[in-house]
């Protein structure tokens, strides 16, 4: 559960498999035992360490469940992780027990509320089941409980009430920016994400490909680790991960460093010998960039004949994971990026993905291309800034990109070398640069784009 949640700890749901805040600090064998030892019909659901908790908003939470114990034995709210817990009946507490000790992934809360494509429902958000707050509320992408991972500084109604001023972005319209000019995010002192490319090869034996080597990978990683001990790590970049000889290496020094997450990105193309060398490193999460479901759009969209590998290696790497108790370990993510290529392609591949994987990722295009129909949204704003303001991206020749869609560096300078510098100084200047963007341009300026 940790490992899903690494890279959504600011927001209530959407870790891999839809695991939620309440996942976190859920057992669901230990609540089942412990209702049934005080002879109680429910419990209310939080961390000792949400220490940010409305007493007013729980009790709203506890209230909609006593309506209608039977049709509502699981009552939430969409509020910041750490404000409100939820609410599950004993009887559902022991299906949930029950299926996680039969080694379903899905018996979880998280499980609960996602999309399943064997029984299709509304979104449970939409129903009585949940709470609603407030806009303002539900938009504050922060985490308030007192962990190494709280990045906010301030409870939610301080949050709320903080001052701002209010300007206008190069589209006309209107930007909210704190006091001192820029985003709150775009203050942190350090990188929660940190994405490393460590090799430029998309193919294997490509001889003029660039790689990260495993000294500079392991001190960029003990540099990386000091100035945020709770920061998670990426490995992805113009090139495939796995084609990097010394990939497992790489793995063993970010563990070494004591990262406490490690996701990695992969065409999944490569031989098989990597394929189980990678399994054996064990990084947390290991997303599958399929591109398409059918091979004649593969290799349109590819230039390369290796659908029939990817499909083979994924599952591989399917078959490849250790389960504790129903969840599985690593998590594998199959993806595809939403194109009028695979239009008709990405409802089926979503299906597939949660029924075998319990997880997918539908992502956008990292920018429009001209001709085609479907094009990415912008993100929100607020999403916009904390991503501009927790994300640090680093080739392997050492150079920080601010807008991360022009890895090639051919459109804007980039900002330093944290091989060469450290990290702390580039970030440092890779702030002030982002600041200014938003202040100066808003919330579209290419020194905030990041990769999907």
């Amino acid at each position: 559960i940790a490992a899903a949640r690494m890279w959504a700890r600011t927001c209530w749901r959407g870790g891999i498999a839809g695991l939620t805040c309440y996942d976190e600090v859920f057992d669901p064998v230990l609540v089942a035992d412990a209702l049934a030892h005080c002879n109680y019909d429910s419990a209310l659901i939080l961390g000792p360490d949400w220490c940010d908790i409305d007493p007013a908003l729980c009790g709203e939470v506890i209230a909609r469940h006593r309506e209608n114990p039977s049709a509502l034995p699981f009552t939430f709210t969409q509020a910041p992780p750490g404000v409100a817990g939820c609410v599950i009946g004993l009887e559902l507490t022991k299906k949930l027990a029950a299926g996680r000790e039969a080694g379903d992934p899905t018996a979880t809360l998280g499980g609960l509320l996602g999309f399943k494509p064997t029984r299709p429902r509304r979104d449970p958000i939409a129903e009585s089941c949940c709470v609603q707050v407030s806009a303002e509320l539900r938009s504050i992408q922060r985490r308030f409980i007192a962990d190494a991972a709280c990045e906010s500084p301030v409870s939610p109604s301080e949050e709320l009430a903080q001052p701002t001023q209010v300007g206008t972005d190069a589209s006309g319209g209107r930007k909210l920016t704190s006091e001192n000019g820029g985003s709150s995010w775009l203050n942190a002192s350090a990188p929660s994400h940190l994405i490393v490319e460590v090799t430029t090869a998309r193919r294997a034996l490509e001889p003029d490909a660039s790689r990260l080597n495993v000294a500079d990978a392991a001190r960029l990683f003990k540099n990386f680790a000091s100035t945020n001990p709770q920061g998670v790590l990426t490995l992805f970049g113009r090139g495939d991960p796995l084609l990097h000889p010394e990939l497992p290496a790489i793995i063993r020094a970010a563990r070494d460093a004591r990262i406490p997450g490690i996701h990695l990105r992969t065409d999944a193309t490569a031989d098989e010998a990597a394929i189980e060398a990678l399994l054996a490193a064990s990084p947390d999460v290991i997303s599958v960039d399929l591109y398409a479901t059918t091979e004649p759009t593969y290799s349109a969209l590819t230039q390369t004949p290796h659908f029939s590998r990817a499909l083979v290696n994924t599952q591989r790497l399917l078959d490849g994971r250790r389960f504790v108790r129903g969840l599985p370990h690593p998590w594998i993510v199959p993806r595809i990026t939403r194109r009028d290529a695979v239009y008709e392609e990405v409802e089926g591949f979503y299906d597939r993905a949660l029924f075998f994987a319990c997880a997918g990722v539908i992502d956008p295009m990292p920018r429009p291309i001209a001709g085609e129909r479907i094009a990415p949204l912008p993100k929100p704003r607020g999403t916009v800034e904390r991503d501009a303001g927790s994300r640090m991206f680093i080739r392997c020749d050492g150079l920080v990109i601010a807008d991360e869609t022009d890895i090639d560096a051919k459109q804007h300078e980039p900002v330093g070398n944290a091989l060469m510098e450290g990290i702390a100084p580039v970030w440092s200047r890779l702030m002030e640069r982002r600041r200014a963007a938003l202040r100066d341009h808003g919330h579209a300026h290419p020194d905030l784009r990041t990769m999907p």
